[in-house]
């Protein structure tokens, strides 16, 4: 929404321009934090924050200056002429598509017993109806192996094996994707339901950005890279063509730093996972991926 050249767009910005980062009249390279606003776009508060007690507090004070508004109705501000979508930003979920719930969080390290792992994130992913029959096996016995196509690996991986743990980081990009490859192995059937292992492996390496970042002037001169297991199980329904179960785990070691990843004091190499889990498709659960945007479906 930082950059998307519409309504919503417009109507973020609008609001972020209020806030903690107030100042940056043109799309800037982060907006990331917490914003409380009503509907009319005016905001009550705003923080980049982690902590429970800090969030509470915006909370709190966000719907403390909300209630003293109340003595008139809101009107939502004139932001636009137009509700006409940006083009450049994928909007519409894929028909008969499959939502994943991605959570992100560092591991354990037995060099670094004392490690704080307890930071993690969330992001959500999308297959369209063609990736999804690329984890189906064609034969419906026990002992059936595939690879599931690279283009639909390679997706999986440059999107959603960012390290964005502790903040925002860019999508991995195409050329950054030296291994994706994903087979699977049909291990069990028990009347409809046929069970699927996948196992696989997944690298990437690009160069640092040479951004440097504006709040706190660091630059980074060292690789991004990623070497990570894929490891998974999917419970597939053969008479009802569905997943009843869908869990993969990609895990291995990452280094480096992005710009706003918040990673200058742990350049690795450390561990990491990324888990992926089935959700239902509710329009509650239609949240966008963060990289959802016009190279998301793109085929490579």
């Amino acid at each position: 929404m930082q950059h998307q050249s519409d309504s919503e767009g417009q109507f973020f910005r609008h609001i972020a321009e209020q806030g903690h980062y107030a100042g940056m009249t043109k799309p800037a390279p982060t907006r990331q934090g917490l914003y409380v606003t009503g509907v009319d776009g005016d905001l009550l508060h705003s923080l980049n924050a982690t902590e429970a007690k800090q969030i509470l507090s915006l909370m709190g004070r966000g719907l403390a200056k909300w209630e003293k508004k109340q003595s008139g109705a809101a009107r939502i501000a004139p932001l636009y002429k137009s509700n006409k979508a940006d083009s450049k930003f994928a909007t519409d979920f894929p028909t008969d598509g499959l939502i994943l719930r991605q959570t992100m969080r560092d591991l354990p390290s037995s060099s670094n017993p004392r490690r704080d792992t307890s930071r993690h994130n969330f992001d959500h992913v999308w297959f369209t109806a063609k990736e999804k029959a690329d984890f189906t096996p064609k034969k419906m016995e026990v002992g059936e192996t595939w690879e599931v196509p690279s283009q639909t690996v390679k997706r999986l991986v440059a999107f959603h094996t960012v390290d964005q743990v502790r903040g925002e980081a860019d999508a991995w990009g195409w050329e950054a994707v030296k291994e994706a490859s994903i087979q699977c192995r049909v291990v069990d059937i028990a009347k409809s339901k046929v069970l699927i292992e996948l196992y696989g492996n997944a690298k990437c390496v690009k160069p640092p950005s040479g951004e440097i970042n504006p709040y706190n002037n660091k630059k980074i001169e060292k690789d991004i890279t990623n070497d990570l297991r894929i490891r998974g199980e999917l419970l597939f329904d053969s008479e009802a063509r569905k997943f009843q179960s869908f869990r993969l785990l990609a895990a291995g070691m990452r280094s480096g730093a992005a710009t706003y990843n918040f990673r200058f004091d742990d350049m690795g190499p450390s561990p990491i996972g990324f888990a992926f889990e089935l959700l239902d498709d509710k329009p509650e659960n239609r949240i966008k991926p963060k990289f959802l945007m016009w190279e998301y479906f793109w085929e490579k």
